[in-house]
């Protein structure tokens, strides 16, 4: 068993590329440093003068004198060349490879030695193998199980994150790990500021987008069962956009980033909330204006992600009736219709729940396509068997 603190692949790769730039560096300097390119400037205006005496030559009829400087000029050429090779050439060589190096350090998450230091420090089990990119208020990175094998995502909570940060942290990893539905991504334990979380290697649903109705409406189905559930424990997610949507490697889409979701009260109507935290385009219009939040905020974002999957662009804010100007002409009738009814502003004139969505939406899909739809789309539905049973209807 590798012990806590032993190198990693994510660490040593930077330690290797800082140690080679460090190399390289020194290698660029001692060409410079070295006679070469002095050499290489006095070979130059040894041919110069070379090839001038016998141009000279020739041209006042010392033809003898002429060949002879000639031939000492061609002889003198590999020379040069070679002393080109040796000080310019490899001083460009050089400089090309720190350039890729220092890319890549560039696109290694930073600082790597930190998190990776972090990570393993929390969680001794696991070794670092890459990152994977931002999500909500940390870094998130590609961790192993070191006995087991196993993949987990790792989300560290970053230095730099705003003062409110470690609150939500924390208040993701309980949500998420309260939160048992196939639809919604596990989390398996949090440790200080590290959330070990299922591994979602088939990227976001922004890849999804312009895939057709059949996988779009698949992806909707799979995200209204999950906000079921969450609303079932009186849990608000505020931030549904195709980039919190993730694919496991069957296809199974699950919901993620639970890092600003809120916990109603049993009975409660609603709760004020943050315009910090919403995602312009896909924030409700009550979350703009900082009103009172439900779970139908939830169905407005996402009724504006499968509009955005199904369009290529965010839909505009309702008008001052709160009816919803997006354009969905080039939507079936029948699902465009219910997205239009949870993009309304009034939150009242939405769906009542993300239940009643889903099957409002299975049934639209159903008769806009065939009954065999949601099995074509490709897309996997793990939840309530009465959706699946309408969407077949």
């Amino acid at each position: 068993m590798t012990q806590q603190g032993d190198s990693t692949p994510l660490l040593d790769e930077a330690r290797s590329l800082r140690t080679a730039l460090d190399e390289v560096a020194a290698r660029r300097r001692e060409v410079l440093d070295r006679y070469d390119v002095l050499s290489l400037a006095l070979m130059l205006i040894g041919v110069s003068v070379f090839a001038s005496v016998a141009a000279f030559s020739f041209s006042s009829g010392q033809t003898g004198r002429g060949q002879a400087f000639l031939v000492l000029t061609l002889l003198a050429v590999p020379f040069v060349l070679f002393a080109a090779w040796t000080s310019v050439g490899r001083f460009l060589v050089l400089s090309r490879r720190a350039a890729r190096m220092e890319q890549r350090l560039v696109t290694l998450p930073s600082p790597v030695e930190e998190a990776v230091t972090t990570i393993e420090a929390a969680l001794p089990a696991y070794v670092v193998r890459r990152g994977l990119g931002q999500g909500g208020c940390g870094v998130v990175y590609l961790a192993e199980h070191r006995r087991a094998g196993w993949s987990r995502a790792v989300k560290l909570l970053t230095e730099t994150a705003l003062p409110d940060s470690q609150e939500r942290f924390l208040r993701e990893a309980q949500v998420m790990e309260s939160l048992d539905h196939p639809h919604i991504a596990r989390v398996y334990e949090y440790v200080e500021n590290c959330i070990v979380m299922e591994y979602l290697p088939g990227g976001t649903a922004v890849a999804r987008a312009g895939q057709g109705p059949g996988v779009v409406c698949a992806i909707g189905l799979g995200v209204a069962s999950a906000l079921a559930a969450a609303h079932q424990r009186n849990v608000v997610h505020r931030d549904i956009k195709p980039g919190n949507l993730l694919f496991a490697d069957d296809g199974t889409v699950k919901v993620t980033d639970f890092g600003i979701a809120k916990l109603l009260a049993a009975g409660a109507t609603g709760e004020p909330a943050s315009v910090l935290a919403l995602t312009p385009g896909y924030a409700a219009p009550e979350q703009l204006n900082a009103d009172d939040i439900t779970a139908r905020t939830d169905l407005y974002g996402l009724a504006a992600t499968l509009y955005r999957l199904l369009t290529g662009s965010t839909p505009p804010l309702p008008g001052p009736d709160g009816a919803p100007r997006a354009d969905l002409a080039g939507i079936p009738p029948r699902i465009a219709a219910v997205l239009a009814r949870s993009l309304d502003a009034y939150p009242e004139r939405r769906h009542a729940d993300a239940q009643a969505f889903a099957l409002d939406l299975a049934r639209a899909a159903a008769r806009d396509m065939h009954p065999g739809w949601l099995d074509a789309s490709g897309v996997p539905f793990r939840g309530d068997p009465e959706i699946r049973a309408a969407a077949s209807r």
